[in-house]
């Protein structure tokens, strides 16, 4: 929705923040679900991976995490793993519980 003036500044700024943020999934094998998260781009995925295991009540060094069935380095950004929206990261969790 463009403003009536014919001012584009508030789009612009919506595009940017787009541009710079990537919306991506966690979805934990204990119980199947999904949890969903914007995260910026440049900043290192442990952050939202911490995040997550807080939220879903895990121990995040006795969670293993995969994308595409293979371990990443969690010091990395979205960017650097090449995420794009939409992408998927599982949370594995030995039968032990966490």
């Amino acid at each position: 929705m463009a403003p009536e003036n014919g001012s584009k500044t508030s789009q612009p700024t919506a595009n940017h923040q787009a541009a710079n943020a990537v919306k991506l999934a966690v979805k934990c094998n204990k119980d199947g679900k999904e949890t969903f998260f914007v995260a910026k781009r440049n900043m290192k995925i442990r952050r939202l991976l911490t995040y997550f295991c807080r939220y879903a009540s895990l121990d995040y060094r006795s969670t293993r995490f995969v994308l595409d069935r293979r371990p990443f380095s969690h010091e990395k950004t979205p960017n650097q793993l090449g995420l794009q929206d939409g992408d998927q990261i599982d949370a594995l969790i030995d039968g032990n519980g966490a």
